[in-house]
């Protein structure tokens, strides 16, 4: 079985050095409570966003769900959509973008690197405004950092990013959103659609941004 949520911008999927408040944690406390579990409660991570992405995340209830939902996000059989705001007029309509990254995890920084492991990513413009588009993203790999990286190496930099795009005055976060996860239920094997709609502050930038 597994558990879909729409997770706010600011919240890490899972815990990590600095001990912040994680979505993981809060879901386990979540099902242990509403369901009166004694002990710990098993809930799988079989992806995760970064901190500042919003958007739909899943999870598994047990461990052969966690299994079957994993090995889909490693052999790239779900379908990851992301909708992401840029500055700018991309000069194509649609286009796929292959890079090899490298991080530093002092600095939680990406950069290209020729030994650097693979990330792909497929975009289009679905809207078109005077000095901002909504772009449509599919991504093959899901690596730290990926959408903003390419996306600003490519010319293409994503509103509200400090670190690999441009700041802006509409929206304090990268404007990234997963809009939709497509994939095989582990249990019924029916192919199934898990979406989220846009949180206040990405519609509030398309909006004022893209029009």
């Amino acid at each position: 079985m597994l558990l879909a949520v729409d997770k706010p911008a600011g919240l890490l999927s899972q815990g990590d050095i600095s001990r912040s408040e994680n979505l993981l944690d809060l879901l386990k406390g979540y099902l242990k409570e509403r369901y009166g579990k004694p002990g710990n409660v098993f809930l799988g991570l079989v992806h995760r966003l970064d901190r500042n992405t919003s958007g739909v995340i899943c999870f598994a209830k047990n461990s052969k769900s966690a299994s079957r939902l994993s090995g889909q996000f490693r052999t790239n059989t779900v379908a990851r959509i992301y909708h992401v705001v840029v500055e700018g007029h991309p000069a194509r309509r649609r286009g796929s973008l292959t890079d090899r990254l490298g991080k530093d995890e002092d600095e939680n920084i990406v950069t290209a690197e020729e030994n650097g492991k693979e990330a792909t990513l497929h975009y289009s413009v679905l809207k078109q405004g005077p000095g901002a588009a909504l772009l449509e993203v599919r991504i093959d790999t899901g690596r730290p950092h990926q959408i903003r990286f390419q996306l600003g190496r490519a010319g293409m930099p994503v509103l509200g990013d400090k670190k690999y795009g441009v700041a802006s005055q509409h929206i304090g976060r990268p404007a990234v959103h997963a809009a939709s996860l497509t994939l095989t239920h582990p249990v019924s094997q029916e192919r199934i659609v898990l979406a989220a709609p846009h949180p206040a502050d990405i519609q509030d930038l398309i909006r004022k941004a893209v029009g």
